[in-house]
């Protein structure tokens, strides 16, 4: 819900400028207060539906909303300004392990979206509590698939990298657990997508102890986070305001739903 579906007479700036997925006053069903996210049949303004007039079977339908996700995220990664990338002309800019930390939807959509259209043929590792949904992950594409519940993903990530940690983290699952851990997952300059919520209670730069702090005191940590606020920005524009972390970038840009147009992007270095 926003200015345009709930037909406010002035619109907020963002709905102003087409880009009404980053609304003053949204609001999703099931997820922001508004009921009827797990409901057989919702109720929902006109200007918020799509008519799907090719022959799709309902259960492939209903994958167009989280799909077109994955692919407005991975477009803003692409176009953002970091070290490495998946699709980079020379070798040593290239991403050459991911990590995809949640196998539910979005994490098994972003596995095969890697694989099949970005074209990746490097490492992927799949990190998920579910045997049934690491499988899934397994025949989709991943390399090495892990339950984060009885192995250590630092070790079985840096075992695999030669302890320098993945260039590219996709955060799918919103568990807090997977927050704490990003430090010692991550290579220095590595690109984290925070895609999945929540995380509550979390701070990445409290959770860093000192045999982790390479992945963020050194060099830029590129992170490309979704539309809700932060706790890494927050903490981040607090000691940047206090001439801390000076050697920290951020890239802030919506990820998650919207129009297939893409978002300015605003980098603070």
């Amino acid at each position: 819900m926003n200015c345009v579906s709930r037909r406010r007479e002035i619109l907020c700036e963002y709905c102003r400028t087409e880009n009404s997925h980053q609304c003053e006053f949204y609001r999703e069903h099931g997820i922001t207060g508004l009921p009827g996210g797990l409901a057989e049949f919702i109720a929902v303004p006109a200007v918020n539906a799509i008519k799907i007039d090719a022959p799709l079977e309902t259960a492939t339908a209903a994958l167009v909303e989280p799909l077109g996700c994955i692919i407005h995220s991975s477009d803003t990664v692409a176009k953002s300004r970091t070290r490495y990338a998946v699709r980079a002309e020379t070798a040593e800019r290239r991403v050459r392990s991911v990590l995809i930390c949640g196998a539910g939807t979005a994490g098994l959509l972003f596995t095969q979206y890697l694989r099949n259209v970005l074209g990746y043929e490097g490492l992927l590792f799949m990190s998920d509590p579910n045997e049934r949904k690491r499988q899934l992950a397994k025949s989709f594409g991943a390399d090495e698939v892990t339950d984060p519940a009885k192995f250590d993903l630092v070790e079985v990530v840096h075992e695999h990298t030669g302890g320098k940690g993945v260039e590219y983290l996709i955060e799918a699952s919103g568990s807090g657990e997977v927050f704490r851990s990003m430090p010692g997952l991550i290579c220095k300059q590595a690109t984290v997508l925070l895609y999945g919520h929540g995380h509550a209670g979390t701070d990445l730069f409290d959770r860093a102890k000192p045999n982790r702090h390479r992945a963020i005191d050194h060099a830029p940590l590129h992170i490309v986070r979704g539309r809700r606020e932060s706790i890494v920005n927050r903490y981040s524009q607090r000691q940047l305001h206090k001439g801390r972390r000076r050697d920290l970038s951020f890239t802030k840009v919506n990820c998650r739903g919207g129009p297939p147009w893409l978002p300015v992007v605003e980098s603070c270095d």
